[in-house]
């Protein structure tokens, strides 16, 4: 503070320490003057400042008051004694930091910045409180530890000996979403696709073909698969609101095709029956009536002795293994008809003679001397 030594004899003068007024804006700043019994005091200054009180006080200072403030002090039959007093008002350093953010619950902590707004030197600290607490960092950007809970920090900037209140900023912390629920193993024969279905109650689930999450491929509950030969990996995350679950590996197991079997021929005359046979590696082999293998299968054996059959006849046979089925294999029974009986030219012949038998055929005729 700043004292006006007025002394009530003349041959003294009104003494004003040289020093000046620092302070920053917004602060109230107090002029002061010794007390003179009887005395008036005027002060004057920038921005058009005029009192007429000893001790004036000005609140709420700004840049376009700092200059020179000058008092006067008049006693009666005294010559009117003046000084002056320089105040500097600095400004609060313009800057800024980022809004409150919030970060998923897995997370490694954050990289809070702040940053000077011109070409302003500013010295920051970080606290863990609001007032007091510990001094977290004194650098523009501060890098948390991971972080469980909601977390309050707080920052204050100075520049030109004038510091900023605490400003608060927050990090909130968002819910890791639910691992998918999905199969673990799916089973699918080769040269087939297939459809993967997850469930992760209000998230939404993320598809890849690789555990590192490079390439997505769907995001919905259900991955239509393309045709698959052999076995492979999928893996499927939920996510929400920002944040991601960790995989859930679906594996699919992709069996081989078993080869289709290599079925007989068979050519009979009507009225006669056969036995089909079929060459196969592994699994099991049906045969079948019609290409319908939902039907309950003609035989489960390697041979198959068919009925008697007057016509051409279809018969179908598959190799089941390991839940996968062959390419359905058709094999044909022909069935020729049987040619029409000889007409027999009757004859008369003597005892002892020889004669000639005559028939009428359209095929070729087999003589026979019995009837078996």
């Amino acid at each position: 503070q700043k004292e006006v030594q007025y002394l009530q004899s003349t041959a003294q003068n009104v003494i004003i320490s040289t020093d000046s007024i620092i302070t920053c804006e917004k602060a109230s700043v107090s002029l002061n003057a010794a007390t003179v019994t009887g005395a008036t005091y005027s002060w004057i200054g920038p921005a058009g400042y005029s009192v007429t009180l000893q001790n004036p006080n000005i609140a709420n200072i700004n840049t376009t008051q700092q200059g020179y403030y000058k008092v006067a002090v008049a006693l009666p039959n005294c010559p009117l004694q003046k000084d002056s007093i320089y105040i500097l008002v600095n400004t609060y350093p313009q800057w800024k930091v980022m809004n409150d953010t919030a970060i998923c619950a897995d997370n490694n902590g954050i990289l809070l910045k702040a940053a000077a707004s011109g070409s302003s030197i500013i010295n920051y600290n970080w606290y863990n409180a609001s007032t007091s607490g510990t001094l977290l960092a004194t650098t523009a950007n501060y890098q948390t530890p991971a972080l469980i809970d909601t977390t309050n920090y707080y920052i204050t900037a100075a520049s030109k000996q004038c510091t900023t209140p605490r400003r608060k900023f927050q990090v909130a912390i968002k819910p890791i979403p639910i691992i998918p629920a999905t199969k673990d193993l799916i089973s699918l024969c080769a040269g087939r696709d297939t459809v993967l279905r997850a469930s992760a109650n209000n998230a939404t689930v993320q598809w890849y073909d690789d555990a590192t999450n490079t390439t997505l491929l769907s995001q919905d509950d259900t991955l239509i698969t393309p045709v698959l030969n052999q076995s492979r990996k999928y893996y499927a995350r939920s996510t929400f609101n920002g944040c991601y679950s960790k995989n859930k590996t679906i594996n699919i197991d992709t069996k081989p095709i078993p080869s289709a079997p290599i079925l007989s021929n068979a050519i009979i005359c009507a009225g006669a029956d056969t036995v089909l046979k079929a060459q196969y590696n592994n699994g099991a082999l049906s045969w079948y009536q019609s290409s319908n293998t939902t039907e309950q299968p003609l035989a489960t054996t390697t041979a198959y002795h068919t009925p008697i059959l007057y016509a051409d006849k279809d018969y179908y046979a598959i190799i089941r293994d390991k839940g996968c089925s062959s390419i359905l294999t058709k094999t044909t029974v022909i069935v020729k008809p049987l040619p029409a009986l000889p007409t027999i030219t009757p004859v008369s012949a003597c005892i002892n003679n020889d004669t000639l038998l005559t028939v009428t055929a359209a095929d070729e005729v087999m003589w026979y001397d019995s009837s078996t």
